[in-house]
C-alpha cells in the first residue's frame, strides 16, 4: 500500500509541491489545525448522542398505530407481535355488518382480519363499582373501575400505509381520511409520521436523485452551447408570459372575452371581490414583464458579459472530466449524509416521552393515530446540540466542495498550452489532488468557515421560533422587532457566506489561514467591486433558471408518478403513498438541492476564474493564461500575438514605433 501511495503520489494524483509552484501556488502548509480537532471533537459528542438514540429510540414509534392503553403498536413488549392498528366494531349487531366502529380505543392485532369470522380482543365499556368502609371515626370510599376484554367478531379490513388496518367498506372512511389527511392542528405530527413513511419509497428517491443529475448535466451542456441564446430566450419568455397574464386577469376582469363566469377567482370569490383580485394579479404581472423587459434592454451589455462569464466556467469544466463528474459525487454524499443525519434526528425525537392525542374530524374523534413528544432536559441539550452539529457537517461539505473546485480552476487556469490543438493542457487528477489538499492541509480552515454559517444560521432559526412564538402571544411589537433582527442576521450570513467562498479561492492558491484568507479576499472585493457585483448579479439569473426548472421539473415527475402507478397508489402495496403532495414536495427539495450543487461549482467556477485573472493582471501574466472564451470577454490577445507583437516592440530601433500591424494593434494590456 505505501508502494502504491509513492507511486500515485508521483504521479501527482495527491500532491506535487513543483507542479503546484508551476502553477502559481504558494507552497502547503497546514491552516487553522485547533478548528479540525475542534470538529472532530464535537463530532465525537454526536457519535455519543446517536448511541444514546438507538438504544432509547425507535424510528416505529413516531409512524405505527397506538392502541387504547398507549402502546405502539410492533413497538412495545406487550404488542411487539402486532404491529397493525384496529378500531373494533361496537356491540350491535355482534355479527354481520357493524352498524359503526369504537373509534375511541383502538387495538393492535397482528394481520388485518378479511372476513366477518375472524375474532379480536376488544375492549368493552368499563364497569365502575362503589363501596363504602367504616372504621371508627372515618368512613372511606372504595371506587373500583375493571375493564374487560373479549373476543368479539371483526370485519374485512384492508391494510393502509401498511400500518393500519381500514373497514374494507365504501360506508366508512373516516378514520382513512384521519390516518391520511389529519387535522389543521396536527401539522408537526403530520410532517414527522410523513417523514417515516418515505422509509417505504427508498427507490424511487434513487431514481429523482439519478434524474436531477442528469438534467444538471444538460442544463450545464445547454449552457455551454447556447448560453446567449437560453438566457435571452428566458429573459423575453418570461416577460411576454408575465405580460400575456396580466392581460389575461385585466381581460377578465372587464369581461372583455365573455368568458368570465370560467375564471377560478370568480368561483371562488363574490364577483366585487374577484374582480379586485384580477385587477390586482393583472396590474402586478404586467408590470413586473414589463419591468424585467426594460431591465434587459438596459442591461444588455451586463447580461451579455454575464454570459461569456458563463460561457468561460463551462469551458474549464468541461476541459477536465473528473470536475464534471465533481458534481455528481458531492450532490451523492450530501444527501447520503443528510438522510443519515436526519435519520438520526428522527431517531432522537423518538426517545422523547410520547403521549397518544386524538385526531377530530368533523362530529368523529379518532384515537391512535396522532402523538406528542415530551423531552427531559438532557434531551432537549442533545436535540440543540445534534442540530447544530447537523448545519455544521453540512456547511463543511460544502466549503469542501468549493475549495476542491477553486483548486482545479486554479490549475487549469495556469496550464500551459497545447500547441497542437490550441487548447489548455487538463491538468492531472485536478479533483483528487483537491480534496487531499483539503482533508491534509486545509481542513481546520473549511471547519471554521463553516462554524461560522452553521453559528448565523442557528442565530437566525432561534430569533424565527422567538418571533413565531411572539406572534402567538400577540406581542406585535416583539415580533416585528425579532422579524427587523432576523432579516439583519440574514444579510450577515449571505455577506459571510459570500466572503467565505471566495476566501475558499484564497487558500487553494497561496496556502492562507481562513481568517487572513478572508480579510484579503474581502480587499480584492472592494478593489473590483464592480466586476464582482455584475459576475454575481448576472450568474444569479443563470442559477435561478436552473434550480427552479430542475426543482420543478423532479417534482412534478415525481408526483405524476406516485398519483398513477399503481405501485405507489394500491393500499395493498407496501410501498403505498398516502401523501403523494409531501413526497411530490420532498422530490422537489432533493431535486432543487442537487440543482444547487450543479450551479454553486458553476458559480465558484466563475468567481476563481475572475480572481486569479485579476490576480495574474497585477503581475502581468494574465496574457498568456486567459482561454479563448475569456479572451473574448476581456479583450486580450492570444498568446502567439502577444509574443509576436512583444518582439516587434523590441526590435524597433529607439525612439521609433514598431510598424503598425495587426498583431501590435491587438495589444491592450494594462500598464501602470
Amino acid at each position: 500500500h505505501r508502494r502504491a501511495f509513492c507511486s500515485a503520489n508521483e504521479m501527482g494524483l495527491f500532491y506535487n509541491a513543483d507542479d503546484e509552484k508551476s502553477h502559481g501556488m504558494a507552497p502547503r502548509r497546514c491552516t487553522d489545525p485547533l478548528c479540525g480537532l475542534l470538529f472532530w471533537a464535537f463530532l465525537g459528542g454526536m457519535g455519543y448522542i446517536m448511541k444514546y438514540a438507538s438504544e432509547h429510540g425507535n424510528l416505529n414509534r413516531l409512524t405505527h398505530g397506538i392502541n387504547y392503553q398507549g402502546e405502539v403498536c410492533g413497538v412495545d413488549p406487550n404488542v411487539s407481535d402486532s404491529p397493525f392498528l384496529f378500531w373494533c366494531r361496537k356491540p350491535e349487531p355482534a355479527v354481520g355488518m357493524p352498524s359503526g366502529l369504537n373509534m375511541a380505543a383502538p387495538v393492535c392485532v397482528a394481520t388485518c382480519p378479511t372476513v366477518f369470522t375472524t375474532q379480536v380482543f376488544c375492549p368493552m365499556a368499563s364497569e365502575v363499582t362503589t363501596q363504602q368502609v367504616s372504621s371508627g371515626s372515618t368512613q372511606q370510599t372504595i371506587t373500583t373501575i375493571v375493564q374487560k376484554q373479549v373476543l368479539v367478531d371483526s370485519y374485512p379490513a384492508r391494510v393502509v400505509g401498511a400500518r393500519y388496518c381500514m373497514p374494507n367498506m365504501p360506508w366508512n372512511h373516516t378514520m382513512e381520511a384521519a390516518v391520511k389527511s389529519g387535522p389543521e392542528g396536527q401539522m408537526i405530527t403530520r410532517f414527522v409520521e410523513a417523514c417515516g413513511s418515505l422509509t417505504d419509497v427508498p427507490y424511487l428517491f434513487v431514481g429523482v436523485a439519478l434524474g436531477a443529475c442528469v438534467m444538471g448535466f444538460v442544463y450545464l451542456l445547454c449552457l455551454k452551447c447556447f448560453t446567449s441564446f437560453l438566457v435571452w430566450s428566458s429573459i423575453y419568455g418570461s416577460s411576454l408570459v408575465l405580460l400575456l397574464l396580466g392581460a389575461g386577469f385585466l381581460c377578465t376582469a372587464q369581461n372583455l372575452t365573455g368568458h368570465q363566469a370560467d375564471s377560478p377567482l370568480y368561483k371562488e370569490y363574490e364577483p366585487e371581490q374577484a374582480r379586485l383580485y384580477s385587477l390586482i394579479l393583472g396590474g402586478v404581472s404586467a408590470g413586473i414583464g414589463f419591468l424585467i423587459l426594460c431591465l434587459a434592454c438596459c442591461l444588455r451589455s451586463s447580461i451579455n458579459l454575464a454570459c461569456k462569464s458563463v460561457e468561460s466556467a463551462c469551458e474549464c469544466l468541461f476541459h477536465m472530466p473528473t470536475l464534471l463528474l465533481h458534481p455528481v459525487f458531492v450532490a451523492l454524499l450530501k444527501i447520503c449524509v443528510f438522510l443519515t443525519c436526519v435519520g438520526g434526528l428522527l431517531l432522537l425525537v423518538s426517545c422523547g416521552n410520547m403521549e397518544s392525542t386524538a385526531v377530530t374530524l368533523g362530529e368523529h374523534t379518532v384515537a391512535g393515530v396522532g402523538r406528542s413528544f415530551q423531552f427531559t432536559d438532557e434531551e432537549k441539550y442533545f436535540l440543540v446540540y445534534y442540530i447544530f452539529g447537523l448545519m455544521w457537517v453540512m456547511e463543511l461539505l460544502n466549503a469542501l466542495s468549493l475549495f476542491t473546485v477553486s483548486y482545479a480552476v486554479c490549475l487549469w487556469y495556469y496550464s500551459a498550452w497545447d500547441d497542437k490543438n490550441g487548447e489548455k493542457r487538463a491538468p492531472l487528477f485536478p479533483v483528487l489532488r483537491g480534496v487531499f489538499n483539503a482533508l491534509f492541509f486545509h481542513f481546520g480552515s473549511m471547519a471554521f468557515g463553516a462554524f461560522m454559517l452553521a453559528l448565523l444560521k442557528g442565530i437566525r432559526i432561534i430569533l424565527l421560533l422567538m418571533s413565531r412564538a411572539a406572534k402567538n402571544d400577540n406581542n406585535r411589537i416583539v415580533a416585528c422587532l425579532l422579524d427587523a433582527c432576523q432579516c439583519c442576521m440574514a444579510c450577515v450570513e449571505g455577506g459571510v457566506a459570500f466572503v467565505s467562498r471566495n476566501a475558499y479561492i484564497e487558500v487553494a492558491i497561496n496556502s492562507k489561514p481562513y481568517c487572513q484568507a478572508a480579510r484579503e479576499a474581502y480587499e480584492f472585493m472592494v478593489a473590483d467591486a464592480g466586476e464582482v457585483i455584475v459576475l454575481s448579479g448576472a450568474t444569479f439569473l443563470i442559477q435561478a433558471f436552473g434550480c427552479l426548472g430542475i426543482c420543478a421539473a423532479g417534482g412534478l415527475m415525481t408526483y405524476e408518478v406516485v398519483t398513477t402507478q399503481e405501485r405507489y397508489t394500491s393500499d395493498l402495496s407496501p410501498h403505498y403513498v398516502g401523501e403523494p403532495e409531501f413526497v411530490a414536495g420532498v422530490a422537489a427539495f432533493m431535486c432543487f438541492s442537487i440543482s444547487i450543487v450543479f450551479m454553486d461549482i458553476l458559480d465558484q467556477c466563475a468567481e476563481t476564474l475572475l480572481f486569479v485573472y485579476a490576480t495574474s493582471a497585477k503581475d502581468g501574466t494574465a496574457d498568456y493564461h486567459l482561454s479563448d472564451t475569456m479572451r473574448s470577454l476581456v479583450n486580450h490577445p492570444a498568446p502567439k500575438v502577444v509574443e509576436q507583437a512583444r518582439n516587434m516592440m523590441m526590435t524597433a530601433p529607439a525612439g521609433q514605433v514598431a510598424p503598425s500591424s495587426s498583431a501590435y494593434g491587438l495589444l491592450n494590456w494594462r500598464t501602470s
